[in-house]
């Protein structure tokens, strides 16, 4: 066993599902999921990371490190992952950092759909971020290849988190327009796409869910709270549309993100997030009298005493040194 934890055999005896780990050759802590050998999340993450699936910049699904057969039950199977942290909405303080969430959130979308798979529980707890990876360069390649639109500059890219899809227990392969699903097969606690609202239980398809469920978590999470992210709206719409049918794919949806982006200054992208209930004056008088105070204290700076001038020079008297010009 390559992974050491004090209680990684008790869990696992208990059969509970999920135990977290550290990995002995490097210490890297790692989540240890027990699945069925022949589940289809288990299936679906590997067909998501094979060949190079691991290394295309779209794959913001969760990495798999290893996968290990139980000994004694050869019907479980054991999926190794990094350990993530779970996205907790407080975190975005500024414009830019909701850009490059749904940068790549779309993108993991269109990738995960491209590969023919379908998640069904697209909502923000089905999303984790990793700061590890973009920190020491282990995942280089997500940033360096993203498209141009979506890059942030290289002071920002430092400090930037990078997100995954998670929990693909309700994931599904799927054909565009394969209907046979009911709402009687749902995975998620979002109830409010259009297709679950009949009570006939109608047939939906889940391409189409998960266009739905991504727009309706960015409204929910941005849209809804900020009055500087109002980019998002156009997006959103095209997302949500009530007749499944009408909504743009995962592909579309992107290529109208693209649109979008170029149209996002970088004075905008810096800003802090604006949240609706905030008065006009913390808005747009207090930024202003605090880069007053900056820009005067600097003034002050400049004219600090310590400059004697004589009929033989210029001496400079301050502490930093006595120099004769």
């Amino acid at each position: 066993m390559y992974y050491s934890s004090a209680i990684l055999t008790l869990v696992i005896q208990d059969l509970l599902s999920t135990v977290y780990a550290t990995r002995v050759s490097d210490g890297r802590p790692v989540c240890i999921k027990r699945v069925g050998s022949l589940s289809f999340e288990l299936l679906s993450l590997k067909a998501l990371h094979e060949d190079t699936g691991r290394f295309d910049p779209e794959n913001h699904c969760i990495p798999v490190i290893e996968v290990f057969v139980d000994d004694e039950r050869k019907e479980m199977s054991y999926i190794v992952m990094p350990a993530l942290d779970p996205v907790s909405p407080s975190r975005f303080k500024r414009v830019s950092e909701v850009v490059e969430f749904t940068s790549q959130v779309l993108l993991g979308l269109h990738y995960m759909h491209r590969k023919k798979i379908a998640h069904r529980d697209c909502s923000l707890h089905s999303i984790m971020s990793d700061a590890r990876a973009t920190c020491n360069g282990e995942d280089d390649h997500n940033r360096s290849s993203l498209p141009r639109q979506c890059q942030t500059s290289s002071k920002a890219a430092s400090a930037t988190m990078t997100y995954y899809f998670v929990g693909f227990r309700g994931a599904i392969e799927c054909l565009p327009g394969d209907g046979r699903f009911t709402s009687e097969h749902q995975y998620t606690k979002d109830q409010e796409p259009p297709e679950f609202r009949d009570e006939e239980l109608p047939i939906y398809d889940p391409l189409h869910l998960d266009v739905f469920l991504v727009g309706n978590m960015l409204r929910r999470e941005f849209l809804d709270k900020y009055s500087n992210v109002g980019f998002l709206r156009d997006l959103i719409k095209h997302m949500m549309h009530d007749a499944p049918e009408e909504r743009k794919d995962a592909r579309g949806v992107l290529r109208v993100w693209f649109r979008i982006l170029p149209r996002i200054s970088s004075f905008q992208r810096a800003q802090r997030l604006h949240r609706l209930e905030e008065p006009w004056w913390r808005i747009n008088l207090l930024p202003k009298i605090m880069s007053s105070t900056r820009t005067w204290g600097a003034i002050k700076k400049r004219r600090s005493p310590g400059i004697i001038r004589g009929e033989s020079g210029t001496v400079d008297v301050r502490p930093e040194g006595y120099a004769l010009t």
